[in-house]
């Protein structure tokens, strides 16, 4: 459980870091006020979208494809509704919407991992009535 919410936070730095050094190698502004921003944003919006995995009942195939979809929506309408927010009550430039854009793919890809990873864990052995 803690893997699963430690994954996007180090995602994110090394997204973070990674852009930084892309830009600052292309002779590019990096604008790290937008990425602190975007990072922020990102980070609220994965580790909210856990929510639904930490608080599911049971690991049946269908409950896990329940919180696994719920937390991708859930990261979508979050990721969405703080990028508005910040972008026109902040007004943080269109660097901000640069830097949102790959930190929203990172993180989708760290939230994939952790529900693929969940959905092919071995079911636990359930007793029958024949057992």
């Amino acid at each position: 459980m803690l893997a699963a919410a430690l994954i996007n936070p180090i995602l994110i730095a090394i997204a973070s870091v990674a852009g930084i050094g892309l830009t600052r190698a292309a002779g590019l502004a990096p604008h790290s006020h937008e990425l602190v921003l975007a990072a922020i944003a990102a980070l609220l919006a994965s580790e909210a979208a856990l929510i639904p995995h930490f608080l599911k009942i049971d690991n049946s195939p269908a409950n896990l494809f329940q919180s696994a979809f719920l937390g991708t929506i859930i990261h979508l309408g979050l990721f969405l509704a703080q990028g508005a927010s910040i972008y026109f009550m902040m007004k943080p430039g269109n660097a901000f919407i640069w830097w949102l854009m790959p930190m929203y793919w990172v993180t989708l890809i760290g939230l994939c991992l952790v529900f693929i990873r969940t959905m092919r864990s071995p079911l636990p052995s359930t007793k029958t009535a024949t057992n």
